[in-house]
C-alpha cells in the first residue's frame, strides 16, 4: 500500500519503499516476534520458530496460532515432571568438592 502511494512520487521512490517495507518485515518476523513471544511464554526463539512452522504445516493458521502456547504448556510439563531430578543433581553437584582441591586434615 505504501509502495503505490509511493509511486505519485515516482517509479525509483516506489521501489525504495517497497524494500524498506519488505525488510521491516523481516526484521520483525524473524528477529522481533520470536524475541518478545520468547520471553512472555518463557522459551527460547527458536523454539518460537520452530513451532510456528510445524504448526503451520500441519495445521495451517490455526496451527501457527496455538504452536507458542501450546510449545510453552508442554515445556511447563516437562520442567515440572523434571524437577525432583534436577534439584536431586544440582544437591549432588554442591556436595561434589571442586576437582583439583586438596582434602583437608591430610
Amino acid at each position: 500500500m505504501l509502495s503505490l502511494v509511493a509511486l505519485t512520487q515516482g517509479v525509483p521512490q516506489a521501489l525504495i519503499m517497497l524494500a524498506v517495507c519488505i525488510g521491516y518485515q523481516q526484521v520483525e518476523n524473524y528477529v522481533l516476534q520470536p524475541t518478545i513471544q520468547g520471553r512472555a511464554a518463557d522459551i527460547s526463539g527458536f523454539f518460537v520458530i520452530a513451532s510456528v512452522i510445524v504448526g503451520a504445516a500441519l495445521l495451517g493458521v490455526v496451527g501457527a496460532l496455538i504452536a507458542v502456547p501450546l510449545t510453552a504448556s508442554v515445556q511447563i510439563v516437562i520442567r515440572e515432571l523434571t524437577t525432583e531430578r534436577r534439584a536431586a543433581v544440582a544437591l549432588a553437584h554442591a556436595a561434589t568438592p571442586p576437582s583439583g582441591s586438596v582434602p583437608e586434615g591430610d
